[in-house]
């Protein structure tokens, strides 16, 4: 129906007037999107340049054609009736939308269509909208169409690529998820769902760390995020915070960036491996030799010559042979009666030939003669090449058992006693928490006693603690859904109000009872418990001495990077741990190469251990000389697991090492010193023609160095006697005045020009308890420095009174002083000043490192007080008689 004939339809849109042809034409043409003007007759009426390029035709040969036909759909060429009037007309979107509008005046806006169009290999995806227009008094239609093709493409391989994205994660053997930048779960696969404990639907949408708290995980990922820097751990621990029931775990995990083009960080692929049962049998290993010696079981081996190695305890109980008479011997003259059955005997060499093990039961005979019935468990050993080397066998006497079992054989009440078995208990049953039957281990668990248990007062619902009410309702659905549940671990409520960790497992009970029913085997968890939490224990008590010990400790795997390091560690080289674990050992060792380094881990490989020298480089730059221990650790294939290294700092001993050689060499010169002058000095007055006086003169320069030589080797006496544990000292009560008279005129006898030197003695003092030799020796050295390092001319005193108890004595110069860093190392070994006194420089060092080892051997202490430019004055005090 022509829309002129039309009138206006009840409800309908107001419609939009044009005010001219010209204004709707500008309008076509300026807006960029395919646009068709279509009268009451649905023709074309006028059509923008976009329209005609989708149409692939001009403008002109679209006006006043159908819809269809300017588009050129191919309904509308190869069907007479068609664009209106076909079959596939019928459901066509344009027609129906642009008649909708026509007759109801409603606009349809953004409706996705398929059309065939012609000149098209495939059919266009087209999203069409029409609206009611008026233009110059005759109402039309705007028909607007965007080609949306290469869109739905894009969707759908993006769909596509979803879905196989999903479909590679789904089969991927790890744990995979994608989050966004908040860390919320944007794609997970079946394995993460299913380690996780949460269903997938769960996890999409949510954030990681409000289903999974941990404070360092979550700082990993916002400097993952933050950084773009991808990371990468082995074997680190997890606890789930909201999952009490499951213990601590340990992962192989990375995290990795995924970024855009511009390089942002958009989200983070992480990718977890569980290495639970790894860490924990790595963790047992160390345990399996104590193990081996503890079993109740018999435990032999033999070498591939049938010649014993192995007889523990238990076989010397089993077989009544003592190790020393077993090892050594082959087993047939150990036990001449092994096999009493042929068929025994050979059933086990044809499955060791076959298998290289053997499992069963067979009857033998002890060295008395006595046959026992023995539940044995053999295997061949093989060598590195794997040919066979021997055999290993576990045995257990299973004699009382097997009577046991005949005994059961002829019991009508084979059932109820494994119902009665005492280590795990049994019970039956309903639904509303009524125990029908229980049996007395199960009793025995939880305190109660049958009496309780006829009388109706054991409910299991009773007995269990809240919290793990939703764990017996998910068992249940799970028992009546498949006809058993997975064996679980919860707690029950004793009858004293104890609490009683068990493993709970259930099946149908297919019995008479009218109510359904099911029997549950209960396993106490004491003990396990008991075993985790000692297991922990150890592992702390593992960490605590490792980051107790003063020497650096770390852990390396295979591939030479670090897997763990203690804070020593950390202290001696300036980095974190954290930034250290998981870099090759190589960044801190600047004297090897990576040559180097599996050259020392062959070598190590031989004997196990390995110590040598090197030098790290700290985070300062500086390098810091270690020595270090390795111990290397195999997995059982024989490749290198992990490496234990212990380094300990070096850095002094080296020193130690230098000031020695120097204190060697600087000895050595002064010792010669004298001794050329004495040997010069003799040689000329026997060899010259001198005067009396030159030859006197002589002498007196040889005297002279004989007595410094004397000094010098009796302070390195005193030192070694000191070193060596044997300076013995002859104390008595000293006159401290005439020890002091003889100190300063030995002295003074040496050095001539040292007339200086007072002695401020009072004669009341009382005496002291001391060994007058040595105190003789303290002097001296004391005074000789004095003098040494004074101006000529300047006063030397030494003095001495009684002070608080005890006798104190000092020696006073006016020297050029020693500053404060210089007074810490006066007394240590090795240690001298650098500066050199203007007036002298005889001497080896030795005379203030003798005097504190002769006064702490009288229970003393020496001290010394001084400033730069202002003299020193040395203090040493000694117990009173």
């Amino acid at each position: 129906m022509a829309a002129k004939n039309r009138g206006t339809k009840p409800g309908a849109a107001k419609i939009t007037q044009a005010k001219s042809s010209g204004t709707m034409s500008a309008i076509l043409e300026n807006v960029p999107v395919a646009l068709m003007l279509v009268d009451g007759e649905r023709r074309v009426q006028q059509v923008n340049d976009t329209a005609a390029r989708l149409a692939g035709r001009s403008a002109g040969e679209i006006v006043g054609l159908l819809s269809g036909e300017a588009l050129r759909c191919l309904h509308s060429l190869d069907d007479p009736k068609g664009c209106g009037f076909g079959v596939s007309c019928q459901t066509c979107v344009i027609r129906l939308n642009v008649l909708d509008t026509l007759q109801t005046g409603r606009a349809h806006p953004q409706v996705e269509a398929m059309l065939p169009l012609s000149h098209y290999q495939d059919k266009l995806s087209l999203l069409i909208s029409t609206a009611p227009l008026r233009v110059d008094g005759q109402d039309m239609v705007l028909v607007a169409i965007q080609d949306i093709t290469e869109r739905k493409r894009a969707e759908e391989s993006l769909a596509r690529e979803k879905d196989l994205l999903q479909a590679i994660m789904d089969n991927a053997g790890a744990m995979v998820a994608y989050l966004d930048r908040d860390f919320n779960f944007v794609l997970v696969n079946r394995a993460y769902a299913d380690g996780s404990g949460y269903p997938a639907a769960a996890l999409i949408g949510k954030n990681h760390f409000a289903l999974f708290p941990d404070q360092q995980n979550q700082a990993i990922f916002e400097r993952v995020r933050d950084s773009g820097i991808p990371v990468e751990f082995h074997d680190k621990p997890f606890e789930y915070v909201y999952q009490p029931w499951r213990s601590v775990t340990y992962w192989d995990w990375t995290l990795t960036p995924v970024k855009d083009a511009p390089g942002q960080v958009q989200g983070l692929v992480l990718c977890l491996v569980e290495t639970t049962e790894r860490k924990r049998r790595e963790q047992q290993l160390e345990f399996q030799a104590n193990v081996l010696a503890q079993v109740n079981d018999a435990v032999i081996a033999a070498d591939a010559e049938n010649r014993i190695t192995y007889w523990n305890k238990a076989a010397e109980k089993l077989y009544d042979v003592t190790a020393a008479k077993a090892v050594g011997n082959k087993m047939d003259e150990v036990l001449q009666h092994l096999w009493l059955k042929p068929e025994d005997e050979q059933a086990v060499r044809e499955s060791l030939a076959g298998t290289g093990a053997w499992q069963g039961e067979a009857i033998t005979a002890r060295s008395d003669g006595k046959e026992i019935d023995v539940e044995s468990s053999v295997k061949v050993l093989h060598d590195q090449a794997g040919n066979p080397g021997g055999w290993i066998a576990v045995t257990r006497d299973i004699t009382k058992r097997k009577l046991a079992e005949k005994a059961a054989l002829q019991s009508a009440k084979q059932v109820q006693q494994l119902f009665n078995f005492d280590i795990i208990g049994s019970v039956v049953a309903t639904l509303d928490g009524r125990i029908i039957e229980a049996n007395d281990a199960f009793l025995k668990m939880v305190g109660y006693g049958r009496d309780d248990l006829i009388s109706g007062k054991i409910n299991w619902i009773e007995i269990t603690p809240p919290e793990y009410e939703p764990l017996d309702q998910q068992a249940l659905e799970e028992l009546f859904a498949t006809g058993s549940c997975l064996p679980f671990e919860k707690e029950y409520i004793r009858q004293d109000g104890s609490r009683l960790p068990v493993m709970v497992g259930a099946t149908l009970w297919d019995t008479a009872y009218k109510t359904p029913s099911w029997v549950c085997f209960v396993l106490d968890m004491t003990r396990a418990r008991t075993a985790e939490a000692a297991l922990r224990q150890s592992q702390a008590h593992y960490r605590t001495l490792v980051e107790s010990a003063p020497d650096g400790v770390f852990c390396l795997d295979g591939k030479g990077r670090i897997t763990d390091c203690n804070e020593a560690l950390c202290r001696m080289l300036g980095h974190a741990r954290e930034n250290m674990i998981g870099r090759p050992i190589l960044e801190y060792v600047s004297s090897m190469t990576k040559e180097e380094l599996d050259a020392y881990l062959i070598k190590a490989r031989q004997g196990s251990q390995l110590e040598a020298e090197f030098e790290a480089i700290a985070r300062d730059d500086r390098t810091v000389p270690l020595w270090a221990k390795a111990v290397i650790l195999y997995n059982a294939s024989g490749d290198i697991a992990q490496v234990m290294v212990y380094v300990r700092d070096i850095e002094e001993r080296k020193k130690l090492e230098q000031l020695k050689d120097e204190f060697i060499g600087f000895v050595s010169h002064e010792l010669r010193t004298p001794l050329t002058i004495v040997i010069g000095a003799l040689q000329t007055i026997l060899t010259e023609n001198l005067s009396p006086d030159e030859s006197n003169q002589l002498l007196r320069d040889a005297a002279d160095e004989a007595m410094l030589l004397s000094h010098i080797l009796e302070n390195l006496l005193e030192l070694s006697r000191s070193q060596a544990a044997q300076l013995r000292l002859r104390t008595e009560p000293v006159n401290i005045g005439a020890v002091v008279q003889s100190a300063v005129s030995k002295v003074k006898q040496l050095y001539p020009e040292a007339d200086n030197i007072v002695a401020d003695v009072p004669g009341a003092l009382p005496p002291a308890k001391a060994d007058s030799l040595r105190l003789e020796r303290i002097l001296y050295n004391l005074l000789e420095n004095a003098v040494k390092y004074s101006p000529p001319g300047s006063e030397i005193k030494v003095f001495a009174r009684v002070d608080d108890g005890q006798m104190v004595i000092g020696v006073n110069d006016h020297g050029p002083g020693i500053s404060r860093h210089d007074q810490q190392k006066l007394f240590q070994p090795f240690h001298r000043l650098k500066q050199s006194s203007p007036y002298t420089t005889k001497g080896a060092g030795l005379g203030l490192m003798v005097c504190s080892r002769l006064v702490e051997a009288h229970g003393g202490r020496i001290w010394v007080e001084s400033q730069p430019g202002h003299g020193s004055t040395f203090y040493f005090t000694l117990s009173l008689v």
